[in-house]
């Protein structure tokens, strides 16, 4: 079984998933998201973090002078794959709360 908790800045949301996965038994990620991207992808920690929980628009988010739009919309979806993938191979594991 799969649980997501979505939640806002302040809600505690990440309390009450820690408190969820210590009744049911299941495993609760949450950064781990982040390093298990790092670890099986071309991207490292600090670019991914970087990208954590934060909306994403190639239209509102600044663009280096050096990337293109196209460039950095790439970048996006190249860093959110990253972070799908790692979701999946989280929950193919085991009972878990993100």
């Amino acid at each position: 079984m799969i649980v997501t908790i979505g939640r806002e800045h302040g809600s505690n949301g990440h309390l009450i998933a820690r408190a969820l996965a210590e009744k049911t038994g299941y495993a609760c990620f949450d950064k781990e998201i982040v390093d298990t991207a790092a670890e099986n992808s071309n991207f490292s920690k600090e670019i991914l973090h970087s990208y954590d929980e934060k909306r994403v628009s190639p239209y509102i988010v600044p663009v280096p002078h050096y990337l293109g739009l196209n460039e950095s919309f790439r970048l996006n979806m190249q860093v959110a794959s990253a972070q799908f993938d790692a979701i999946r191979s989280l929950a193919e594991q085991d009972n878990c709360i993100f």
